[in-house]
């Protein structure tokens, strides 16, 4: 059992829902978090294991771009409880970046804190359709 969409037994962090025509107009569709923004990046991991190696990936790109990088493989504090993703203090922070995290193969909290901090969140989900895995944010 897992979280990725091709485990034997799927267990997603999150339900995808259709947005209801009445909850059409709250979604601002002219925003540019882009332009809104004033720090290029940010990525936050502690699972130096994972698959993915995200946090070598991190590294490589810190190479070209502004990535400010925290958690357990950065050796950095974001906010006063590095592990918990609901860490006020660390998503204020976080929610200074226009792009967060490198997100792979399954979708997390992550991925709907990005959303809700009106950040665009970089992906890395090759051949997979993102509109049957990329829950609606609220």
């Amino acid at each position: 059992m897992g979280y990725r969409r091709d485990a034997p037994i799927v267990h997603p962090y999150s339900e995808v829902y259709e947005l209801q025509p009445e909850d059409k107009g709250k979604v601002n569709t002219t925003a540019n978090y882009y332009r809104q923004k004033s720090k290029m990046a940010a990525a936050r991991i502690s699972n130096c294991t994972d698959c993915a190696r995200r946090y070598r990936a991190v590294k490589e790109l810190q190479k070209y771009i502004d990535i400010d990088a925290c958690g357990t493989c950065f050796s950095k504090v974001c906010g006063s409880r590095t592990e918990n993703p609901n860490d006020e203090e660390c998503n204020v922070k976080m929610a200074e970046y226009r792009f967060y995290q490198l997100l792979s193969r399954y979708v997390t909290e992550k991925y709907r804190l990005s959303i809700r901090r009106q950040q665009i969140p970089v992906v890395n989900l090759k051949h997979v359709d993102h509109a049957t895995i990329l829950p609606y944010p609220i």
